[in-house]
């Protein structure tokens, strides 16, 4: 029998779930389970370890029937703080459109790895934003000896294909980030895969000056410090580099003293002296090359639709085919 708890759910015990179910948010549990909490095949329930989670209720594997126990992936488990052979109080969710969606950052040096099928349902068949920063991990180059060769090929064909979309998507939105453009497959970048490839430079000298205004906002500054001057000389720093230079310069006041009442300009200058861009001259005018590269190539394909005719200063609401479209009936 599954064990009541005093606030109307069942306490079961976690068990790893069967590979043919993980990535699929679902929980496995006894009939008698499912009966004690008055839901169905594919409802939704609440599980309540050390946080809280949701999860799909399917029935038992046959060995189970009748065992007072709950199956979960391994990232079920994570999202509810529990490990195997721990206890879980189970409930009845209400489940409610969601008004707020936050995206956390992935986990660093994460890998998708498994077959293009697992791909296929954690990606692409439930609303969702999709959002990764270091794409070329997830889509290498194909025979460019990155990862297991026989396991990046499958994850890049499963993206291709999904990407290219023999039927239409709803709801999925799939933003990526690199700044490693040149080792992302190529067929990943031509036309018709990611409706916009979008450039981003290295912040000029108005973004780093707000970037450093940000990062030493909890930072006590002497009067000396100068923040324009140092954005004016941190020309090729990125978002992290500038950080770094911050906290560098925080370091060098507490190593001087634990009760230090501001942090100095010449601590900056020390922290100058150790730190360097993250992007030369060089790697800067390589990325805006394949930029320009990657326009023109784009705009060699142009979309089938209308665009708007200019006639003079005013915009005319008048619909005009683009270049390859046909006639709208």
């Amino acid at each position: 029998m599954a064990e009541r708890s005093p606030s109307q759910g069942v306490r079961l015990q976690v068990a790893g779930a069967q590979s043919s179910d993980v990535g699929k948010s679902t929980a496995r549990l006894n009939r008698n389970a499912l009966q004690t909490l008055g839901i169905r095949e594919g409802e939704i329930i609440e599980i309540v370890g050390k946080r809280t989670t949701a999860a799909i209720a399917l029935p038992p594997y046959p060995v189970d029937e009748g065992l007072n126990v709950i199956r979960l992936d391994g990232l079920q488990r994570a999202n509810a703080g529990v490990s195997m052979g721990d206890y879980v109080e189970v409930r009845r969710a209400e489940a409610r459109p969601a008004r707020r969606i936050v995206l956390a950052p992935a986990q660093k040096n994460l890998r998708l790895s498994g077959s293009g099928e697992a791909l296929r349902r954690t990606l692409y068949q439930r609303p969702l934003v999709a959002g990764d920063d270091k794409i070329e991990s997830l889509a290498p180059q194909r025979g460019g000896g990155l990862g297991e060769p026989a396991v990046t090929e499958r994850v890049v064909n499963t993206l291709l294909a999904e990407m290219d979309g023999l039927e239409e998507l709803q709801g999925v939105v799939v933003i990526e980030a690199t700044n490693r453009p040149t080792l992302i497959d190529p067929a990943l970048l031509r036309p018709g895969r990611f409706d916009e490839l979008v450039y981003v430079p290295v912040p000029d000298e108005v973004a780093r000056l707000r970037i450093l205004q940000i990062h030493t906002a909890p930072m006590p500054l002497a009067a000396d410090v100068d923040l324009k001057d140092l954005a004016s000389r941190t020309q090729g720093y990125t978002g992290a580099d500038l950080e770094n230079l911050v906290r560098r310069a925080g370091l060098h006041a507490l190593r001087e003293n634990l009760d230090a009442a501001d942090v100095p300009m010449r601590l900056f200058e020390v922290a100058l002296q150790e730190t360097r861009p993250s992007v030369t001259a060089d790697m800067e005018r390589e990325y805006q090359e394949m930029a320009a590269r990657l326009k023109q190539e784009s705009v060699r394909f142009p979309r089938i639709g209308f665009q708007a005719a200019w006639n003079g200063p005013d915009l005319q609401e008048q619909a005009t085919p683009a270049p390859g479209a046909g006639s709208a009936s």
